[in-house]
């Protein structure tokens, strides 16, 4: 089959596939070669992406509308009839190895959330219904909700063949039909060039430690789509239709060649349905005219449903929980595969919206969308080859059926199901114990992360030790004019206090605040002195004029108002509790937990925390230590401790670590703890000017940047310098 079927005399596409690749492999050598400066492709990429997705809505709807409007309703009840039990076989299929391969991945689950999470992690069934239900196909069509327009067009082809006179409709929707392969004809001449731009602009800018990172979602990605493409769907094909597995991949080579060639599975679609008539022909003489209605139908109608390239999204979703740390709840584990189905029904266009509804719906950081969108011209392959093998299995099945050819063998039902899926059940076994456990690594990477270079250029750092000598000021002077002054910006800080203030594993002293206090430094253009504190002399140091700020997640309390300034409060965090996991269900309500005989709490030597655990649980033994570490763990595992008190940001970091424990927000506690930085009450214009920067750094991304890397644990992608040949390797520099 050549491009003259689809409206256009172009070469056949075995050469337009022998330049698309040579248009790929130029493009990696530019990438690879020039770096960052071949994003200069980017929008030479997104023109040729945007003109072949221009037309896709205008054919969907035109064939939907058009080839149901056709058909009488008994052939469409026969196709919905035949189809629906053929679609049901599919989708058993594909999602039961990929949902059990998924359940190898270690997540973790939030046991039990406070009022507040469970609010937060509430399924909105409103957003899921204005996916799917057309109330306004204007709307839809504007939001991108591709799953609505489709059932919105089904709906009307249904209805259309109920009414007389249609021919007028009918032919212009035929109309829309050839007019929009006529375009795809044309733009696809230029695949080798939009080929180019994408690879191009991809290898040039893509983060090598993003690869990294991603290397294991991306060999489940392809090894589960290889499995699924060459293994299961052609096996249960030939197993129902008595085609050999040679037969069925000699009838797919063109439509996959062709829609690897241009990213676009409906151009496989004309391919799909000719090979089903053809094989039918060879089987009966004259299969009828309905026979051929009963295929193009149901090849456009499975178009948008058999997208099953999509469950694939289940697989990246599922790695992001475990990459990002991210707790769900076992309603959610449930409800994911299913979401999943609906949200990703329609075209490629829906993948990207359907990892962005779900990242919503779970709540996960903004980057999972991002990163997707980095990975979609890769992992955009395994989806085609999918779907069209699932366009095959539902067109030849349904085809067949209706002539009553189906066949069955148990030998290839149990070589090409059960098999390769007792096979995905081992690897589910393999990596659920050979797969590190997510806390483990999450804690790992956080020990390794450093404060920006980008922050520390041109600031000069002293860090002094307890009982080494810091820089004196004027005591009655506001700090601002002193810090101006001394070109010294002197900060008080408690390292025992992480993701706040803590020392990495080079022994570099990092963490939110840490990174703030540069970012002050660099806008004031003065140097940094960092002066450890003990949290019980915390008050007096700062009253004695020991340094200018105070950092380390200090909580603001009604006590030091009275003695000290505060800024803005930049953070809060509610009051949690770890426990073994097998004992923390009994800690789900602060006022239970009161009437506890023998209650003892472990907590850190805290002049805020203490007395707070000490007004709620009056009668309770608190065990005080300087920091949490092994001792706190051993003493909740041997039951020494009930639990372990801090707020929910800090102890959820100590506690990834530990396998053992979990953590809870408890109801009817104190409201959540605020923090913010601490300074001399004398000095009024340094607090104005530190409210205001405060409010200039969430406005300028600054903020975001650092809640994102040392509260959330996301990977600063700007510390990884892009490699490149002109670079690296020439020594040319830009």
């Amino acid at each position: 089959m050549t491009f003259d079927k689809l409206g256009t005399t172009n070469p056949p596409h075995h050469r337009l596939l022998i330049r698309v690749i040579i248009g790929a492999l130029a493009g990696l050598f530019v990438g690879i070669f020039f770096g960052p400066p071949a994003k200069v492709l980017q929008p030479i990429g997104h023109i040729y992406v945007m003109l072949l997705q221009s037309v896709i809505y205008p054919y969907l709807i035109s064939a939907l509308i058009s080839n149901l409007g056709k058909a009488p309703p008994s052939l469409s009840f026969k196709i919905f009839k035949i189809g629906g039990l053929v679609y049901l076989g599919l989708i058993v299929a594909v999602y039961s190895v990929t949902i059990i391969l998924g359940l190898g991945v270690p997540l973790p689950f939030m046991t039990i959330a406070h009022p507040g999470n469970l609010a937060s992690h509430a399924f909105s069934y409103d957003s899921l219904l204005v996916l799917l239900i057309p109330a306004n196909v204007i709307a839809s069509l504007a939001d991108n909700a591709i799953p609505a327009v489709i059932i919105f067009s089904i709906l009307f082809g249904l209805t259309l063949q109920h009414i007389e006179k249609k021919e007028t409709l009918l032919n212009t929707l035929d109309t829309i039909k050839a007019v929009s392969l006529k375009f795809w004809g044309w733009v696809v001449r230029l695949a080798p060039i939009g080929v180019f731009a994408l690879l191009g602009n991809i290898a040039g800018t893509v983060e090598v430690y993003h690869l990294v990172q991603l290397a294991e979602f991306l060999i489940v990605f392809f090894g589960l789509a290889l499995v699924i493409v060459f293994w299961i769907l052609p096996g249960l094909t030939s197993t129902f239709t008595g085609l050999s597995y040679r037969e069925i991949f000699r009838e797919l080579k063109s439509p996959i060649i062709l829609s690897l060639a241009t990213t676009l599975t409906i151009v496989s679609l004309p391919m799909i349905q000719a090979s089903a008539k053809k094989l039918i022909r060879k089987r009966i003489e004259n299969p009828g005219k309905e026979s051929d209605e009963l295929i193009d139908t149901t090849a456009v109608v499975s178009f948008p449903f058999a997208q099953l390239g999509g469950v694939l999204l289940y697989c990246y979703i599922i790695f992001c929980l475990f990459y990002f740390n991210h707790p769900v709840t076992t309603t959610q584990k449930f409800l994911l595969p299913i979401i999943n189905f609906f949200s990703s029904i329609g075209t490629t266009n829906s993948l990207i919206d359907s990892v962005e509804f779900m990242a919503k719906w779970l709540h996960l950081p903004e980057v999972t969308t991002s990163l997707f969108v980095s990975m979609l011209p890769i992992v955009i392959y395994g989806k085609i080859f999918i779907s069209v093998m699932a366009y095959t299995f539902m067109t030849y099945l349904v085809g067949f059926n209706y002539h009553r050819l189906l066949t069955f063998s148990w030998l290839k039902f149990v070589w090409y199901f059960v098999v390769p899926l007792l096979l995905v059940i081992a690897a589910t076994i393999a990596i659920r114990y050979w797969t590190p456990r997510p806390g483990a690594e999450v804690s790992k990477r956080l020990d390794t992360f450093e404060i920006s270079p980008a922050l520390k250029q041109g600031v000069k750092t002293i860090i002094l030790k307890p009982g080494q000598p810091a820089p004196t000021v004027e005591r009655k002077i506001d700090s601002i004019y002193a810090i101006q002054k001394t070109g010294i910006l002197r900060v008080g800080f408690n390292a025992n206090n992480k993701p706040f203030v803590f020392y990495n594993d080079k022994h570099e002293l990092v963490g939110f605040d840490v990174a703030m206090m540069y970012a002050l430094a660099r806008d004031l253009n003065v140097d940094i002195v960092f002066i450890p504190f003990k949290w019980y002399n915390l008050v007096n140091d700062i009253q004695a004029n020991k340094f200018d700020i105070a950092i380390s997640g200090i909580y603001v309390t009604d006590q030091r108002l009275q003695e000290v300034y505060f800024t803005k409060p930049y953070m809060k965090s509610p009051i949690a509790f770890a426990a073994p996991k097998s004992s923390i269900r009994d800690y789900l309500d602060a006022n239970t937990i009161a009437t506890m005989k023998n209650l003892t709490i472990a907590s850190l030597h805290d002049p805020v925390m203490v007395p707070l655990l000490k007004q709620n649980f009056p009668n309770a033994k608190i065990l005080q230590s300087q920091r949490f570490d092994k001792t706190t763990a051993n003493q909740l595992n041997s039951g020494e401790a009930n639990f372990a008190a801090w707020t929910q940001i800090q102890l959820n970091i100590w506690a990834l670590k530990h396998p053992n424990i979990a953590t809870i927000v408890p109801t009817h506690l104190a409201a959540p703890l605020l923090m913010a930085y601490m300074i001399n009450t004398n000095s009024e214009s340094f607090l104005s000017f530190l409210n205001y920067w405060l409010t200039l750094k969430q406005d300028d991304g600054i903020f975001n940047d650092a809640y994102h890397h040392w509260i959330l644990v996301e990977p600063d992608i700007k510390l990884q310098k892009r490699w490149n040949i002109l670079n690296n390797l020439i020594g040319v520099q830009y």
